[in-house]
């Protein structure tokens, strides 16, 4: 069976498929490339944890960080592109809540945004949007 931070991230990336604004552009993995063609598109990876139990070994429950990064071509409409993927990203994991993860994780909720603009040679910009996921595991 797979760990729990891969379902985690597999279910981020099926509730996150088939937004309007990135479509089927959506990869699991923090190291995916895509051509500028492919842009708009997200990549979503799970970062650091910290176990919020006392209990020895790996069991208890674990607090993670799950990374949404959203790429954009930087023109005009640069932060009202980036706006409208973070609604369209709040609104599919708040509806995915009693679904997709009640089974999956303890907790799920909006934790932050960071935008930036890429260097000029790529023409592009992204933010990461930052969810904090708490789960168990058990071993």
């Amino acid at each position: 069976m797979a760990h729990k931070r891969t379902l985690i991230r597999n279910a981020f990336v099926s509730t996150l498929t088939g937004l309007t604004t990135t479509g089927s552009r959506v990869y699991g993995s923090r190291l995916a490339n895509f051509a500028e063609a492919d842009i708009p598109a997200l990549k979503v990876y799970l970062k650091d944890e910290t176990s919020t139990d006392e209990a020895s070994g790996y069991d208890g429950i674990v607090e993670c960080e799950v990374m949404v990064e959203a790429y954009v071509k930087a023109n005009s409409t640069f932060d009202d592109d980036l706006d409208l993927i973070l609604e369209e990203v709040q609104a599919a994991i708040d509806a995915a809540r009693l679904t997709t993860f009640r089974s999956l994780v303890k907790s799920l909720f909006y934790d932050s945004l960071e935008v930036e603009y890429m260097d000029a040679d790529q023409d592009a910009g992204r933010q990461i949007i930052k969810f904090r996921v708490q789960y168990e595991q058990r071993l």
